[in-house]
């Protein structure tokens, strides 16, 4: 399952798509026909990553608090899904190196022969994106497990 997933999010039980769900989140895809932006929010306030920033103590989004240590993304900026499913970030995936289960990754002969820049930068800043959320994703699994062994 998708953060956003759109068949769950924006498609009634009929799989048409409703625009009125799409402009309340600010829907950002490429490939569906645009909506007039109504973003509520509350839709979107959700930690995807986003470096902390102590000069959000304090803030409020819709009434919600922001956690400067885990801000939500900018709610101005639209529906994250279709930043993540562009035709660019998908033309990238053949490049993307796989990691092991050991957390080491495979050899990309693709990526090996790659001399575009944008290829190469791109791809340089995805991996160490993913390496920052599997580091989230352990430090909070570490948390729950301290908080259940106490």
């Amino acid at each position: 399952m998708r953060l956003f997933d759109c068949d769950r999010e924006c498609r009634d039980g009929h799989g048409e798509l409703l625009d009125e769900q799409r402009a309340r989140r600010g829907c950002t895809r490429l490939d569906l026909e645009p909506v007039h932006w109504l973003i509520e929010p509350r839709f979107l306030l959700r930690y995807l990553g986003r470096a902390p920033d102590p000069g959000l103590e304090g803030e409020r989004v819709s009434g919600y608090p922001v956690d400067w240590k885990r801000p939500w993304e900018d709610v101005a900026d639209g529906c994250p899904r279709g930043w993540i499913d562009n035709p660019f970030t998908l033309a990238l995936r053949p490049f993307i190196p796989r990691r092991t289960s050991t957390g080491a990754r495979d050899t990309n002969y693709r990526l090996e022969r790659c001399e575009d820049w944008l290829i190469l930068d791109a791809v340089d800043t995805f991996i160490h994106e993913q390496e920052r959320c599997l580091a989230e994703i352990d430090e909070q699994r570490h948390d729950l497990a301290t908080q259940r062994d106490r």
